[in-house]
This record gives structure tokens, C-alpha cells and sequence, in this order.
């Protein structure tokens, strides 16, 4: 049997809202009209009972058998924004607000029995692209080892830019880089790039980052890969602005600079490392690519060449990021 608070049909739409907005409304269930008398299923028998005498309504909590809705199953297929890392599920914000912690953190430990941790994503603060993660179900988890294709990637939740989904985007960008080439990924996070090329290509890899939470996940990656890498990484930690201090002009056979909301700012810096055939890899939001190009347009007029693009995640509504390929003329 499963707990109601029956109520008076004509408090029913008030009440029904005010238990939604405070995730106590069990929405598995259907609501029973008895007489006068609405039904409503609820979650926690305590906190609505706090809840409803905060706002003086007669209402008696009783035990009622209402009908199961026909509910969709959310699974990874079907939840949006939902990722599973390891033994943790992160789910974007906009999910909790449709279904609800109660709903969501009850579907995924019934889906997945395993997780140790469900956390919600708050968007992504701060220059070094922090995820600001808020645990909803389980015992908080700071490290992780996440595997790509058979690689291995030590993940520091909370000082790390992080995000799954680009796991495909890694490897089809590595798998065009060339044996011999070198390659400067100057905004590495945690080393998804640079790691994919070393284990496919004999490249050498400049591998920079200005946060040093990611240089270090970097490190421990590659010793949890050595055995794998074909290629060699070299890591730093600084302003990608100060790239002329310690190279020389004209060594990158190839450039990666995925920073998508303020790759463009660098144009000096490519301009700087590359020399003619250089490829640029350039990661930009934009919500189509006729945008993203009028963006770009000023600035590789006479010195780069637009050769290709891909359309790599979707951003928010209508909005995306592009990964804009050029060769240098």
C-alpha cells in the first residue's frame, strides 16, 4: 500500500503543485478522485506532514491503493544529460527540474545497482571550466579513473574541466594526426587529446594547460597508459599568452585549441607557432556554422584556409560547438 494525503478536491490543484515544487509527490503513482475527496500519493509521509500544517490545511494522510502510471523507463537512452563515469551518474540541472531528486536518484539505482554516486551539474564556472557538481544520492566522490577506449584517464571532479561526451571527438581528431608530427594542444584539461595521439600516433605532444589540477591528472594518465603510448607528451603549466617565452616560431605541425569560448582570442599565438600547412583545430560556440565562420572571418583572412568542420556537442537549446579545421596558408 502507498501513503496519500487526502484532501478536499478543492485544495487538490494548490496542494498537488505545492508537493511538486518540494519533490514530495510520488509521481509513479496516478491521483483518485473518492467522492469529494482527492488522493494525492506521496513520497515522505514527515515532511509532508510538516509541510502541509506550515501552510494550515486540514488534510489526513491515509493508505490507498492508486494505479501505476505507465511510466516511460528512464534509462541511459532516454534520461537527457546523463552520464555514467565509473561507479557515479551525472545528470544535467534542467533534468532534476522536469523529474524531480526523489524520481531521478529511485530510476537510476534501480537501472544501475552499482553507483556509488548520483550528482547534478550545475553548468561550468571560473577560467579553468570547474563543473559545479552537487551530490544528490551517495557518498561523495573526489577521483575517478575513467577509461576511453581502452585508455585510462585519472579525473579530478572538482578541479578538472571534465565531459565525457567528448570521448568520441578525441579519438577522430588523434586518428588524423600524422607519425612524426608535432603537436601543440594548448588548452589540454586533463590530456583527453593529447593522450588519444600518443596511444595512436608516434607524435610528439606539447601538452599545456594553465590549470595545474589538470597538468597533474594529465601525468597520472600517462603513467597509467606507459605502456600503451606510441607517442611522447610533454606537459606544462601557464598562459597559453606566454607560449613565445619558451618556444620557438614556427614548430607546430598541428594545433589544437579547444577552449570554446575564447579560442579566437589566440589568434596571435597560432599565427605565431604555425608555419605554412599547419593545421588549427578550432573549437567555437556558435549557433550555426555561418556564425561561426563570421566570427572567425577577420581573423584568418590572407593566413589560414577553412578546410573542414564538425559539429562536435550540442551546447543549449540551438546553440552548439563547432570544431572549425584550418590549414595555414
Amino acid at each position: 500500500m502507498t501513503k496519500c494525503i487526502k484532501i478536499h478536491k478543492k485544495y487538490g490543484e494548490k496542494i498537488r503543485k505545492l508537493l511538486i515544487k518540494h519533490d514530495l509527490m510520488d509521481r509513479d503513482y496516478k491521483v483518485l478522485l473518492v467522492n469529494e475527496y482527492l488522493l494525492l500519493p506521496i513520497i515522505d509521509q514527515v515532511e509532508c506532514e510538516d509541510l502541509l500544517k506550515k501552510h494550515n490545511i486540514e488534510f489526513e494522510i491515509v493508505e490507498c491503493n492508486p494505479p501505476q502510471k505507465r511510466i516511460t523507463r528512464m534509462t541511459k537512452y532516454k534520461i537527457p544529460s546523463h552520464d555514467i563515469v565509473g561507479k557515479i551518474v551525472i545528470v544535467r540541472e534542467k533534468v532534476v527540474r522536469e523529474y524531480g531528486e526523489s524520481r531521478i536518484t529511485k530510476v537510476l539505482r534501480s537501472v544501475y545497482p552499482w553507483i556509488e554516486a548520483i550528482y547534478v551539474k550545475h553548468g561550468t564556472e571560473h577560467d579553468y571550466r570547474l563543473s559545479r557538481l552537487r551530490l544528490i544520492w551517495g557518498k561523495e566522490v573526489k577521483y575517478i579513473v575513467y577509461k576511453e577506449y581502452g585508455l585510462e584517464f585519472f579525473i579530478d571532479l572538482y578541479r578538472v574541466y571534465f565531459n565525457p561526451r567528448l570521448s568520441t571527438e578525441h579519438r577522430l581528431l588523434a586518428e588524423n594526426v600524422k607519425n612524426g608530427e608535432i603537436v601543440f594542444d594548448l588548452f589540454s584539461g586533463f590530456g583527453g587529446f593529447s593522450i588519444h595521439i600518443a596511444h595512436l600516433k608516434k607524435a610528439l605532444i606539447y601538452a599545456n594547460d594553465i590549470n595545474p589540477h589538470a597538468i597533474y591528472c594529465l601525468l597520472k594518465s600517462i603513467v597509467l597508459n606507459k605502456r600503451k603510448l606510441r607517442g611522447k607528451i610533454i606537459a606544462s603549466v601557464f598562459d597559453a599568452r606566454d607560449i613565445p617565452k619558451y618556444f620557438k616560431n614556427s614548430v607546430a605541425d598541428r594545433i589544437i585549441a579547444n577552449l570554446p569560448h575564447k579560442s579566437i582570442e589566440f589568434f596571435e599565438i597560432y599565427n605565431y607557432l604555425s608555419h605554412k600547412d599547419t593545421i588549427l583545430h578550432l573549437y567555437i560556440v556558435g549557433n550555426d556554422i555561418e556564425a561561426v565562420l563570421n566570427k572567425i572571418s577577420d581573423l584568418i583572412e590572407n593566413k589560414w584556409l577553412f578546410i573542414g568542420y564538425r559539429r562536435v556537442l550540442d551546447y543549449s537549446p540551438y546553440t552548439y560547438i563547432f570544431r572549425i579545421d584550418l590549414k595555414r596558408l
